[in-house]
């Protein structure tokens, strides 16, 4: 898929995030498991960075229901780099809290949304954080293929999205 093509339904996914709390909240919810109640408050964290050599990039959406963040990234295809982008996209949207002489860095939850599959199209999504030769940790992202799930469950997480929907 072109880029152009690429960008104009990333733009749309992003627009229609930003239409309604309420949206938001039913999609964050259908996603997740969670049951965020419809009036909680939601913020979004700016998703547009400058990267080196003035190279831009932009996750699809970081937001906050109450203080559980989420990052959710769509894809069209497979895509063998995704896995680095959203550990990029998560450890950006980490909040830092200093306690004494510890850091710690608190991740979003995350989603990847596919809307076309293939054979290829994993379950999980899976990088291992090497810090030494026996330190390491496995960060894995659960994968929703939008073409794998019944009309019914369609439904239910994404008709949200229209902020017509009663």
């Amino acid at each position: 898929m072109d880029r152009t093509t690429h960008d104009i339904f990333d733009r749309s996914f992003k627009f229609l995030m930003h239409l309604s709390n309420r949206a938001v909240i039913n999609v964050i919810n259908g996603l997740f498991g969670t049951n965020h109640p419809l009036d909680s408050p939601v913020s979004y964290l700016e998703t547009e960075k400058v990267g080196a050599g003035l190279s831009k990039t932009v996750s699809d959406l970081i937001v906050t229901i109450g203080k559980d963040s989420y990052l959710i990234e769509t894809q069209i295809g497979d895509d063998m780099h995704i896995a680095t982008r959203i550990f990029r996209y998560a450890l950006e949207g980490a909040e830092y809290s200093a306690r004494e002489t510890l850091l710690t860095l608190t991740f979003p939850q995350v989603r990847v949304i596919y809307w076309e599959t293939s054979r290829r199209t994993p379950d999980l999504i899976k990088i291992r954080l090497q810090f030494t030769k026996e330190a390491y940790y496995d960060f894995e992202v659960s994968v929703f293929k939008f073409p794998d799930r019944d009309a019914h469950v369609q439904y239910c997480t994404w008709s949200s999205c229209c902020p017509c929907t009663p």
